[in-house]
């Protein structure tokens, strides 16, 4: 199962999926939570309008999985999973030493972010090209 692999491994974001939208799974190495700790970060919808998979809450013993705070950053519908992805670039590129819990509430037209959102761009145009 691909949780665990995430779980057990070195990566520190995932981009996963349920009900049709997308949304960013990351450890927590700093801030708020206990190193090792998960959270999500919703690029649209929040906590209250999500019912969280309890395969997340199994997998990683937790009885449930912090929500990040945070203003809408999808722009419309199927957006989701192009936020997502910046978003765990983000945190993936604070993960060496830094807070990965601070690069989950970061702007997105700060810092990396830029690059990650023309990375993400950029593969959405070599997908489209190979269709």
């Amino acid at each position: 199962m691909r949780l665990i692999a995430f779980r057990d491994g070195h990566d520190t974001s995932a981009v996963v999926v349920w009900g049709g939208h997308a949304r960013v799974l990351f450890k927590v190495t700093a801030g708020p939570l206990e190193p090792m700790r998960i959270a999500i970060v919703d690029p649209w919808k929040p906590r209250e309008k999500v019912k969280i998979p309890h395969v997340l809450k199994d997998v990683f013993n937790v009885k449930d999985v912090p929500w990040v705070k945070r203003a809408t950053e999808q722009c419309n519908e199927r957006s989701c999973t192009y936020v997502a992805l910046a978003r765990a670039l983000v945190i993936a590129a604070a993960s060496g030493g830094h807070d990965t819990w601070n690069a989950a509430h970061t702007d997105m037209r700060t810092g990396i972010g830029p690059y990650a959102i023309a990375i993400v761009k950029l593969l959405t145009i070599a997908r489209e090209a190979a269709q």
